[in-house]
């Protein structure tokens, strides 16, 4: 007797409706374990990452994977600063809409709308994109078709489609208010155990832990989280060992492995590309770092989740 296919959850219709209604992807950036732990949320496979045919060609190549991340992260950030959806371009030349699921007054994620080139400003995205590829040595010829062959949008279309996403992520906020959700009872339990530690940790612990939570998928060096903490970084290592019970580049290898176990759940991305993902330049050191933390190599890992 054959089993049947789960029904969609709740929000992975809404995200199918909303992609329904113009030619923009939609993914959502988890950045608590909420749609992973609350069934009203779940999602599948294509709607947990960028799947843009130019996103996946920059990710694939060795001068450019990077930048994805980092992209990522700085939308990330402007929306946590601001506390409300923006919009920008990456540095592929798409267009993006950043849109945070809010509930009780924190983020929880971050949903991504569009994927598409603004056509008032396509010759400059373009010129951006073909500057890149020179300056990375990078072939420009497969990017620049992935270009050219994705949709276009109007400044205005872009606009309705920021209202269509804000509207989207209140509905998601609505059932999470509708089921009555106390806050911890969706929190991973490793993020649940670390926000009762942080709050004993010194300022300069604290800040330096949320720069890695918030930035790990870029190629961070201990120099680059000491100056975003503004301090030294023989005083950042002494304060942090002292306090959080581990050095900072571990502590950051740490947080990386954990989001890539939540993505070898996902049957559509190889290790090599989780490796670059989660802020790993390469799949041999990523390997490593995922068998001497976790017990077992990622493809084992990957087998085990069943994908």
């Amino acid at each position: 007797m054959e089993i049947a296919s789960p029904a969609p959850s709740p929000l992975l219709r809404m995200c199918l409706w909303l992609e329904g209604l113009r030619p923009f992807r939609l993914s959502f950036e988890d950045l608590t374990g909420v749609s992973y732990d609350v069934p009203e949320l779940n999602l599948d496979d294509a709607h947990r990452m960028h799947t843009a045919h130019l996103c996946a060609l920059a990710k694939k190549s060795a001068g450019l994977n990077g930048g994805c991340g980092s992209s990522k992260a700085l939308a990330n950030r402007a929306v946590l600063r601001a506390g409300e959806g923006v919009c920008g371009r990456c540095h592929m030349g798409l267009t993006d809409i950043a849109e945070p699921l809010v509930y009780r007054g924190r983020i929880l994620g971050v949903f991504y709308y569009g994927s598409v080139v603004t056509v008032e400003t396509e010759e400059d995205a373009r010129r951006m994109l073909l500057r890149r590829c020179e300056l990375r040595h990078v072939p420009a010829g497969p990017l620049m078709q992935a270009f050219e062959a994705a949709p276009r949008a109007t400044a205005a279309e872009v606009q309705g489609a920021r209202e269509d996403v804000r509207a989207l992520a209140q509905m998601a906020a609505h059932i999470l208010q509708a089921l009555g959700l106390p806050m911890d009872s969706y929190r991973t339990q490793n993020r649940a155990r670390l926000a009762q530690e942080h709050r004993a940790l010194p300022p300069l612990v604290r800040k330096a832990l949320r720069v890695m939570a918030l930035r790990y998928a870029e190629p961070l060096s201990l120099a680059d989280i000491a100056g975003a903490v503004r301090c030294h970084p023989q005083h950042l290592t002494r304060v942090f060992r002292r306090h959080a019970g581990a050095t900072v580049m571990e502590t950051l290898q740490r947080i990386r492995i954990e989001h890539a176990r939540r993505l070898l759940r996902l049957s559509q991305y190889n290790i090599t590309q989780i490796a670059y993902e989660t802020g790993f330049q390469d799949k041999s050191h990523f390997t490593r770092t995922f068998t001497r933390l976790v017990g077992k190599r990622p493809s084992q890992e990957k087998r085990e989740s069943g994908v």
